[in-house]
């Protein structure tokens, strides 16, 4: 079991070398996770549902920074060069790979509650 508070401070240790980051966005992103799954502030989430949190979250927060890194910019100025233009499509590739992790845990939940249907060969036919 997990609260808004430890999945939070997940969060923040994931992303806690990001500059380009506000300080309470990951607290903004994981509440409105919490929100968006249907749990209240003060729920404890049950251990299936914490890695498709986690995702779900992280891929929105990555958003988030390449929104924020977009505005980035490349120069030179004689002898030194900065690129960072790149930045961005950096951090929208790691999202779209958290919204891959979070695609994965979304199928592994819902073959657990899912119904089975399977159609038996017939023996009346070769």
């Amino acid at each position: 079991m997990a609260t808004l508070t430890t999945l939070t401070q997940r969060l923040v240790e994931r992303f806690n070398a990001v500059t380009a980051l506000p300080v309470d966005a990951a607290i903004n992103t994981m509440q409105y996770t919490f929100e968006l799954f249907g749990y209240r502030d003060d729920a404890d989430v049950p251990v299936t549902d914490i890695a498709r949190l986690l995702a779900y979250a992280s891929a929105e927060l990555s958003t988030q920074v390449a929104i924020n890194a977009a505005s980035y910019f490349k120069y030179t100025d004689g002898e030194e060069s900065v690129d960072k233009s790149m930045i961005s499509k950096e951090y929208r590739e790691l999202a779209a790979q958290f919204r891959l992790d979070y695609e994965l845990e979304e199928t592994k939940q819902s073959h657990k509650e899912g119904s089975a249907f399977r159609v038996m060969k017939r023996l009346d036919r070769p």
